[in-house]
Protein backbone atom coordinates (compact mmCIF):
# COMPACT_ATOMS: atom_id res chain seq x y z
CA UNK A 1 0.00 0.00 0.00
CA UNK A 2 1.01 3.36 -0.55
CA UNK A 3 3.08 5.32 -3.26
CA UNK A 4 6.50 4.27 -4.56
CA UNK A 5 9.99 6.12 -5.54
CA UNK A 6 11.69 3.37 -6.03
CA UNK A 7 10.47 2.22 -9.77
CA UNK A 8 13.01 -0.49 -10.48
CA UNK A 9 12.17 -2.35 -7.20
CA UNK A 10 8.88 -2.20 -6.85
CA UNK A 11 8.50 -3.46 -10.64
CA UNK A 12 11.06 -6.49 -9.59
CA UNK A 13 8.40 -7.24 -6.91
CA UNK A 14 5.50 -6.57 -8.60
CA UNK A 15 6.82 -8.86 -11.09
CA UNK A 16 7.85 -12.03 -9.02
CA UNK A 17 4.31 -11.48 -7.00
CA UNK A 18 2.60 -12.08 -10.47
CA UNK A 19 5.04 -15.33 -10.92
CA UNK A 20 4.63 -16.71 -7.48
CA UNK A 21 1.39 -19.02 -6.40
CA UNK A 22 0.39 -15.98 -4.08
CA UNK A 23 -0.25 -13.37 -6.87
CA UNK A 24 -4.01 -13.76 -6.21
CA UNK A 25 -4.12 -13.41 -2.52
CA UNK A 26 -1.58 -10.29 -2.45
CA UNK A 27 -2.63 -6.73 -3.57
CA UNK A 28 -0.73 -3.38 -4.26
CA UNK A 29 -3.09 -1.02 -2.90
CA UNK A 30 -2.18 3.03 -4.14
CA UNK A 31 -1.48 5.82 -2.14
CA UNK A 32 -4.72 7.93 -1.40
CA UNK A 33 -4.32 11.23 0.33
CA UNK A 34 -8.13 11.49 1.26
CA UNK A 35 -7.86 8.08 3.07
CA UNK A 36 -7.89 8.03 6.93
CA UNK A 37 -5.83 6.18 8.66
CA UNK A 38 -8.95 3.76 9.85
CA UNK A 39 -9.30 3.30 6.46
CA UNK A 40 -5.34 2.54 5.52
CA UNK A 41 -5.06 0.10 7.96
CA UNK A 42 -8.48 -1.61 7.64
CA UNK A 43 -7.89 -5.53 7.32
CA UNK A 44 -4.21 -5.56 7.33
CA UNK A 45 -2.57 -8.16 9.39
CA UNK A 46 0.86 -7.25 9.40
CA UNK A 47 2.67 -4.34 8.27
CA UNK A 48 5.85 -4.61 6.18
CA UNK A 49 7.70 -1.92 5.64
CA UNK A 50 11.31 -3.15 3.79
CA UNK A 51 12.79 0.89 3.51
CA UNK A 52 16.12 1.46 2.19
CA UNK A 53 15.69 4.54 3.72
CA UNK A 54 12.82 6.17 6.38
CA UNK A 55 13.29 10.01 7.58
CA UNK A 56 11.16 8.86 11.00
CA UNK A 57 8.90 5.52 10.09
CA UNK A 58 5.87 7.01 11.25
CA UNK A 59 3.83 3.97 9.46
CA UNK A 60 5.61 1.48 11.92
CA UNK A 61 3.73 3.79 14.93
CA UNK A 62 0.11 3.67 13.03
CA UNK A 63 0.26 0.53 12.28
CA UNK A 64 1.71 -0.37 16.10
CA UNK A 65 -1.25 2.28 17.18
CA UNK A 66 -3.95 0.09 15.80
CA UNK A 67 -2.41 -3.22 17.08
CA UNK A 68 -0.72 -4.57 13.95
CA UNK A 69 2.17 -6.69 14.26
CA UNK A 70 5.18 -4.44 12.32
CA UNK A 71 8.18 -6.63 10.34
CA UNK A 72 10.41 -4.08 9.06
CA UNK A 73 14.14 -3.10 7.96
CA UNK A 74 17.03 -3.67 10.27
CA UNK A 75 16.96 0.73 9.39
CA UNK A 76 18.20 2.18 13.15
CA UNK A 77 15.75 4.86 12.51
CA UNK A 78 13.24 2.05 12.23
CA UNK A 79 14.97 0.23 15.40
CA UNK A 80 14.31 3.26 17.29
CA UNK A 81 10.86 3.81 16.32
CA UNK A 82 10.06 0.53 17.04
CA UNK A 83 11.75 -0.71 19.54
CA UNK A 84 10.78 -3.72 20.95
CA UNK A 85 7.29 -3.67 19.13
CA UNK A 86 8.39 -5.07 15.87
CA UNK A 87 10.93 -7.76 13.95
CA UNK A 88 14.19 -6.54 11.96
CA UNK A 89 15.59 -8.01 9.22
CA UNK A 90 17.65 -7.38 6.61
CA UNK A 91 15.99 -6.59 3.93
CA UNK A 92 18.14 -7.94 0.80
CA UNK A 93 18.02 -11.34 3.07
CA UNK A 94 14.75 -13.03 1.03
CA UNK A 95 15.22 -15.82 3.03
CA UNK A 96 15.17 -14.28 6.67
CA UNK A 97 12.12 -11.68 5.13
CA UNK A 98 10.16 -14.95 3.97
CA UNK A 99 11.25 -16.49 7.49
CA UNK A 100 9.60 -13.84 9.41
CA UNK A 101 6.67 -13.45 7.78
CA UNK A 102 5.69 -17.08 7.64
CA UNK A 103 6.56 -16.82 11.75
CA UNK A 104 3.15 -14.03 12.00
CA UNK A 105 1.44 -16.48 9.44
CA UNK A 106 1.94 -19.70 11.25
CA UNK A 107 2.67 -18.32 15.18
CA UNK A 108 -0.71 -17.13 17.02
CA UNK A 109 0.97 -16.80 20.26
CA UNK A 110 4.05 -14.76 18.66
CA UNK A 111 2.05 -12.76 16.57
CA UNK A 112 -0.73 -11.86 19.44
CA UNK A 113 3.12 -10.72 21.78
CA UNK A 114 4.22 -8.68 18.89
CA UNK A 115 0.99 -6.72 19.03
CA UNK A 116 0.70 -6.39 22.47
CA UNK A 117 4.81 -5.32 22.67
CA UNK A 118 3.72 -2.74 19.78
CA UNK A 119 0.73 -0.93 21.65
CA UNK A 120 2.92 -0.60 24.66
CA UNK A 121 5.88 0.83 22.28
CA UNK A 122 3.72 3.18 20.75
CA UNK A 123 3.29 4.84 24.36
CA UNK A 124 6.65 5.83 24.01
CA UNK A 125 5.16 8.83 21.26
CA UNK A 126 2.48 11.66 21.30
CA UNK A 127 2.15 14.60 18.83
CA UNK A 128 1.64 17.07 22.67
CA UNK A 129 5.21 15.16 23.96
CA UNK A 130 6.46 16.30 20.26
CA UNK A 131 5.18 19.62 20.05
CA UNK A 132 6.79 20.25 24.19
CA UNK A 133 10.07 18.95 23.03
CA UNK A 134 10.70 20.78 20.11
CA UNK A 135 8.95 24.22 22.04
CA UNK A 136 11.67 23.35 24.01
CA UNK A 137 14.65 22.99 22.05
CA UNK A 138 13.04 26.82 20.32
CA UNK A 139 13.15 27.84 23.56
CA UNK A 140 16.71 27.37 24.62
CA UNK A 141 18.04 29.31 21.50
CA UNK A 142 16.71 32.20 23.47
CA UNK A 143 18.01 31.22 26.91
Amino acid sequence: RGFHNDREYFERIQKQVAESRFAESIHFIPFNPAEQIEQIYAGVDLLVLLSSYEGFGLPVLEAQGMGIPVLCSNLPVLQEVGGAGAVYVDRADVSACAEAMFRFISDPNFCDRMKAQALENVTRFSWERAAEQTLAVYGSLWD
